[in-house]
């Protein structure tokens, strides 16, 4: 065989053999590629399942809101409502006479302490006193300004509904950060 004929087989084995190797590479890099377009979509679609069951979980909690914030003011329209009936009841049952002297509810009435601070401290020995700046004998005098056996219960009915309210608000709200769909 001769040298021309020997270059020219070389030449060709050398073409078929790029040619295979660029085929085979192609070949591998379509796989990396499919392998790459798979993980994608399964990373999308993964996503889209978070997504919507985010969304659904916030839809859920939105409508627990929604009915809670309804069953919080109907618990609100039921007091006030049902809180005028149940002072008219209270005005008949009691009978109007005086209970607290000015000087006490003055004292109930005082603006509350300033925020750190405790207020008063109790005496030492238990015994509850008056305020200095209320004179002892003023306690038991009475006045314009004393409340009535009627004043107190009317009190007493609006700090327990408020108190009812408030309980209820809060329960809503402990419901509302428990809603696991």
């Amino acid at each position: 065989m001769s040298i021309t004929t020997r270059i020219v087989v070389i030449c060709m084995l050398l073409i078929a053999d790029f040619y295979a190797g660029w085929t085979v590479s192609g070949w591998r890099w379509e796989v990396r590629a499919d392998a790459m377009r798979s993980q994608y979509e399964q990373a999308v679609s993964g996503a889209q399942k978070a997504v919507t069951a985010a969304l659904e979980k916030a839809r859920v909690a939105e409508a627990r809101g929604a009915e809670l914030a309804q069953e919080q003011i109907a618990r609100e329209a039921y007091y006030q409502k049902h809180g005028k009936e149940r002072d008219d009841a209270l005005r008949k049952l009691t009978s109007g006479r005086r209970c607290l002297g000015g000087a006490a509810r003055r004292l109930l009435n005082a603006a509350r302490p300033a925020a750190g601070d405790r207020g008063l401290p109790a005496p030492a020995d238990g015994v509850a006193r008056p305020v200095a700046t209320v004179a002892p004998h003023s306690i038991d005098e009475g006045g314009d300004d004393s409340a009535s056996d009627t004043d107190v219960a009317l009190w007493a009915r609006f700090a327990r509904d408020q108190y009812d309210l408030c309980r209820g608000r809060i329960d809503a709200i402990r419901i509302a950060i428990e809603v696991k769909p």
